[in-house]
């Protein structure tokens, strides 16, 4: 009989190297929780909106672009990927400062579109799924249509990128 495995990919940040020993992560290690209770981080693909308090007519929803980069007047291009929205909004201030009096900014995401999950193996809709919220295997295997009936359940393997440590973890259930 074929071995069967679901992998699900949970990618937060950049390319990583692989733990040897996956049998070290029975339980979350300090850097995984570390990065659950981190502020999100904002990534290419996400809308971030601008509000400008004393400058209305520059409020705008930028989507970030692949490399990581927005474009705004005046300024042009300016590196949003790997900022929270609190740093994200004191770069640009500080940017606009020249052009602007009070180039007070706050910014928020509408859409997080960088926050992806990859199933593939033996589920019933392998595939990209978006996280909209923090969800567990649970939850996203749940959007995946389950495991079909071929799979072997103690061999799902998770693999994580961490934000902190930048290791990739395989985690056997």
């Amino acid at each position: 009989m074929k071995k069967f495995a679901i992998i699900a990919l949970i990618l937060l940040t950049s390319c990583s190297s692989v733990v040897k020993n996956p049998a070290e992560f029975t339980e979350l290690k300090p850097e995984i929780t570390d990065a659950l209770e981190q502020e999100y981080i904002i990534g290419a693909g996400d809308n971030v909106e601008l509000k400008f308090f004393y400058a209305p007519e520059l409020n705008d929803i930028i989507t970030v672009r692949p490399d990581g980069k927005i474009s705004l007047p005046f300024v042009h291009d300016i590196k949003a990927a790997g900022k929270t929205p609190e740093q994200l909004a004191a770069i640009i201030s500080k940017k606009l400062a020249r052009h602007l009096e009070q180039p007070e900014v706050s910014v928020s995401i509408n859409d997080f579109a960088s926050q992806k999950v990859f199933i593939i193996g033996e589920v019933n809709k392998p595939g990209a799924f978006q996280l909209t919220q923090r969800e567990d295997l649970l939850q996203v295997l749940g959007e995946a249509g389950w495991v079909t009936p071929a799979s072997r359940n103690e061999e799902i393997v998770i693999i994580r990128k961490t934000l902190k440590a930048k290791s990739q973890f395989i985690m056997p259930i």
